[in-house]
């Protein structure tokens, strides 16, 4: 039986790799948030139930864990705003038809376009962008966290050649434009009145998403 492997790490190449590495070996991937505190941390890895957990020192054994189906590959734990948290389980086939919608509606060209991760990827919203990009092999650059100066450098070196979508639930993406100063009141406005996601093209604007050549 195929096993979950939690992963506690930092987004980077080094999340990257190692997610692709436990899929090729045939195990699923959950990802620990590591915003945590200890106890919130102990109970959700009781939720997830993984048989391994790999982290900055490498990877170990846990027991009691209850593995997964073939054909898995990402359990994902739900924010328990409901109650308690459960754990969401995508297939491989699931996660594929994800990426290749998405890119398609977005125009995601492989070879001219490069993603942008700078949201949790504990979440299904940040993780998502990491497996659409491995999967239809666009570059993606994992920050470990947001940090606006970083965004805004991103979203420089593409200037001239590049325009961006922007994708984020609108409180989101309102903070993450005030904190970045780039984004015109007009620009928000409509999101934070429609109470809905929205899909922006502005060129150029500090995104945290992707980056698609401009037409």
């Amino acid at each position: 039986m195929p096993d979950l492997v939690a992963l506690d790490l930092d987004g980077g190449p080094a999340f990257v790799d190692t997610l692709v590495a436990v899929w090729e070996r045939g195990d699923a991937v959950c990802v620990l948030d590591r915003r945590l505190p200890a106890p919130a941390a102990a109970e959700l890895l009781g939720t997830l139930r993984p048989g391994a957990v790999i982290d900055a020192s490498g990877e170990r054994r846990l027991e009691g864990g209850l593995g997964v189906e073939r054909g898995d590959a990402l359990v994902v734990a739900t924010s328990g705003s409901l109650g308690t948290r459960r754990a969401a389980v995508l297939t491989h086939e699931a996660v594929a038809a994800s990426a290749r919608a998405t890119s398609a509606a977005a125009g995601v060209e492989p070879t001219r376009s490069s993603w942008l991760c700078c949201l949790p990827l504990a979440h299904i919203g940040g993780l998502s962008v990491v497996t659409r990009a491995v999967l239809t092999a666009t570059p993606v650059t994992v920050l470990p966290a947001f940090d606006a100066s970083v965004v805004e450098a991103f979203g420089r070196r593409k200037r001239g050649a590049t325009g961006h979508l922007f994708h984020q639930p609108h409180h989101s993406f309102a903070a993450s434009a005030a904190k970045v100063g780039h984004t015109s009141q007009r620009a928000i406005n409509p999101l934070a009145q429609s109470g809905r996601n929205l899909l922006i093209n502005l060129c150029p604007i500090m995104s945290g998403m992707l980056a698609v050549p401009c037409k």
